[in-house]
């Protein structure tokens, strides 16, 4: 899925504002998620950080990450709320933030109580594996 995903965006590259507007825009949850995902496979020195910089707008957030947050695509992204939500505890291990990472891997159990989704498996069982 993330090789999928980088070919489609060049996490190499840098994006910029080409101008600025007083224009309220709303910006859809899959963009934020694609931008963390890209920091994270991108895996360089203070990516970890950059990573978690836009998620607290994740379900329509303000300043302060809500963990039970609802993610819902609006670009037809293959990724359910429960895989969202462990691609983001993923995240907050990488940042060290344990007791976060724990609370978000918890809540992607819960969303996907029978395993339909690899990728929450997965997850789970590789940050247990270092130490969650």
């Amino acid at each position: 899925m993330i090789s999928s995903l980088l070919s489609i965006v060049n996490p190499s590259q840098s994006f910029s504002p080409k101008y600025t507007t007083t224009e309220v825009i709303t910006i859809p949850d899959d963009a934020y998620l694609l931008l963390d995902l890209c920091y994270l496979v991108r895996n360089k020195i203070g990516d970890e950080a950059n990573a978690l910089k836009y998620l607290q707008y994740l379900g329509g957030g303000s300043s302060n990450f809500d963990p039970n947050f609802v993610y819902s695509t609006e670009i037809g992204l293959n990724i359910s709320n429960a895989e969202a939500h462990s691609l983001i505890a993923m995240a907050y291990f990488y940042n060290g933030k344990t007791s976060d990472s724990s609370t978000l891997l918890s809540i992607a159990n819960s969303l996907d109580p029978s395993g339909n989704y690899k990728l929450v498996s997965e997850i789970s069982t590789a940050l247990k594996t270092f130490g969650l």
